[in-house]
């Protein structure tokens, strides 16, 4: 496997800067929104293992629901 195929923030002197900043930005945005709302499959019976890959192939459509918003909302 190629370590370089993968490079969205660049390699060597022209890495960006604010890589670091943007990562910690992701995953504590990526934490709130995980515990701020239920999250459900569309379609469960459509959600199907891959493997070790994080993504179905097909993409994974989910309703997000915030805790305490109501029907009238």
């Amino acid at each position: 496997r190629d370590p370089f195929a993968y490079l969205p923030f660049g390699h060597g002197a022209r890495y960006c800067i604010g890589a670091g900043l943007a990562r910690t930005l992701a995953g504590a945005w990526l934490s709130v929104m995980l515990r701020s709302a239920r999250w459900h499959a569309l379609d469960p019976a459509n959600v199907k293992p891959v493997g070790t890959t994080l993504s179905p192939p097909r993409g994974l459509p989910v309703r997000f629901e915030p805790y305490g918003a109501s029907a009238a909302d």
